[in-house]
């Protein structure tokens, strides 16, 4: 099936700061989000529940509370695709992925000591186009993640297990 520029989508800009250590990549934010121009917009996405819980604050109502949150506790946000084709928003459907340039990126925040990837995609897709080679000059620390979707699948685990595996990050950020 040929896909059309109506399936074509394009990733957000980083939330960053000078005070980030760990990066958290996402694959390619799904239709809500892109609707909302916020990522994890989706209410059934765990993302923001499990990263408050891991750096021990209370969930914030707005997207931008959200946001400060993060960079006030040294998490990055960020997506390893800038650019794919994908009809809907799962990460199976997603064709022609071009990543993010991650080399300028990382020269450009030297002080990221940690990247966590939410989920398989995530990381296949970065192992596979841009590869952890770059990391291990940098002595930088890479972490495959639990997806914080809710969606069912065979692997799935719930909250509980998700806000445990996602607390590694801490260490990286105090």
């Amino acid at each position: 099936m040929k896909e059309t520029s109506e399936n074509k989508k394009h990733s957000f800009d980083p939330i960053i700061n000078q005070n980030s250590k760990v990066l958290i990549l996402g694959s390619m934010p799904g239709e809500e989000s892109l609707a909302k121009n916020e990522y994890y917009a989706n209410p059934r996405n765990e993302f923001w529940t499990i990263t408050s819980a891991v750096i021990g604050i209370e969930l914030s109502g707005t997207y931008e509370e959200k946001k400060k949150n993060l960079l006030e506790n040294g998490i990055a946000l960020w997506d390893v695709m800038k650019t794919c084709e994908r009809k809907g928003s799962l990460d199976s459907d997603i064709k022609n992925p071009e990543v993010n340039d991650f080399r300028e990126f990382l020269d450009t925040y030297r002080h990221i000591v940690a990247i966590a990837f939410n989920g398989g995609k995530a990381y296949d897709t970065f192992k596979s186009k841009v590869g952890f080679k770059f990391f291990d000059e940098r002595k930088i620390t890479y972490i495959k993640m639990p997806s914080t979707s809710s969606m069912k699948g065979k692997h799935v685990k719930n909250i509980t297990d998700k806000i445990k595996e996602w607390s590694e990050i801490v260490k990286y950020i105090k």
